[in-house]
């Protein structure tokens, strides 16, 4: 896919108003893949949304290494609060680690790099919230 392509289909979930928080899974055969998905989506809400609801410095967590994580805070309209997204990156090697969570939707960065029971385990946890999963990267055949 070309560069940026899942993440631009991915910004739009992130901003559907919610009553309850909700969670987007990037999930790469290690924490390296998904963090360039990762980097498009912040640059594309950095620039969508005002600094106000959404600012890089205070909602983003991007260490040199292991997960990264995007917030996009709360608001409250009329006494309600209105929920965004939690976008969070995840390694599909802690197969387990995939079995304690249950996310909203995941987008799958290199998919051809998830072994079979990784990939069954992610369709478990998108199952139990009626999220979807999104696809992207090398094809499993490619690899060989």
């Amino acid at each position: 896919m070309a560069d940026g392509v899942i993440a631009a289909e991915t910004v739009p979930h992130c901003l559907i108003p919610s009553p309850r928080a909700y969670l987007l899974a990037l999930i790469g055969p290690t924490y390296e893949e998904p963090r360039a998905e990762f980097d498009y989506i912040v640059d594309f809400l950095t620039v969508i949304l005002p600094k106000s609801q959404f600012d890089r410095e205070k909602n983003v967590s991007r260490p040199k290494e292991g997960r990264c994580e995007l917030t996009i805070p709360s608001q409250h309209n009329k006494g309600e609060e209105i929920h965004y997204a939690t976008v969070r990156t995840f390694t599909a090697q802690e197969v387990e680690r995939i079995r304690s969570f249950n996310a909203d939707a995941v987008i799958i960065c290199e998919a051809g790099g998830i072994s079979r029971e990784g990939f069954y385990n992610i369709l478990g946890r998108v199952l139990s919230t009626g999220g979807f999963v999104l696809g992207s990267g090398t094809l499993e055949s490619s690899q060989k």
